[in-house]
């Protein structure tokens, strides 16, 4: 049972990891003209088609055609990562609201975390829907301590396409979880892709 176990996590992990070349995280700029004049929106190319993202003020930016980093400003520590991947045949969709498939995806969770991660345990674990398309998410959120330091992660796993799951990871320090978690799933709720 525990060998089973171990594979089962070893492919979820390796799945979830495979990068899907047509989502390119690297921000682009589009100037918008409305009735209070002129805006700025933000995207990243999808084959064409764009998916709007509007990152929070102040944060740095790290990006690259197969990954999006944003950090908060000091004194908070914290990182946020998009990425992008194929969906694992062992996991339910993104979404699913049952037991078994919220198990399997605290599962994979805690196997994302740092391997030195100790006391993993998860503090929330939901389903529900996502930016403005409101795509299917299975959201989890795990303690543990690493270093000697209390921290805090929140993994959506978001199906993005009936084959493509974008992965968000929020870490912080347990500190600065409320606001770096807070500020972060507020500016997702904007991710929004062209139809």
């Amino acid at each position: 049972m525990k060998a089973t176990a171990h594979l089962l996590l070893a492919a979820l992990v390796a799945t979830s990891a495979q990068p899907c070349a047509a989502l390119d995280f690297r921000l682009k700029s589009l100037a918008v003209a409305d009735l209070d004049g002129a805006t700025t929106d933000f995207y990243f190319n999808d084959s064409g088609k764009r998916v709007f993202y509007r990152p929070p003020p102040s944060w740095q930016l790290e990006q690259s055609a197969d990954r999006f980093v944003m950090r908060p400003p000091e004194p908070m520590s914290g990182e946020v990562t998009i990425e992008i991947g194929k969906s694992a045949d062992d996991l339910a969709p993104p979404g699913t609201n049952d037991r078994a498939a919220l198990e399997g995806y605290e599962t994979l969770a805690c196997a994302l975390l740092a391997k030195d991660a100790k006391n993993a345990k998860v503090f929330e674990s939901v389903t529900g829907l996502f930016g403005g398309r409101e795509l299917p998410v299975t959201r989890i959120a795990v303690s543990y301590d690493l270093g000697g330091q209390e921290r805090c992660a929140t993994f959506c796993f978001v199906l993005y396409k009936p084959d493509e799951v974008l992965r968000i990871t929020i870490k912080s320090l347990e500190q600065d979880y409320s606001p770096v978690h807070g500020t972060a799933l507020h500016s997702l709720e904007a991710f929004t892709p062209e139809p």
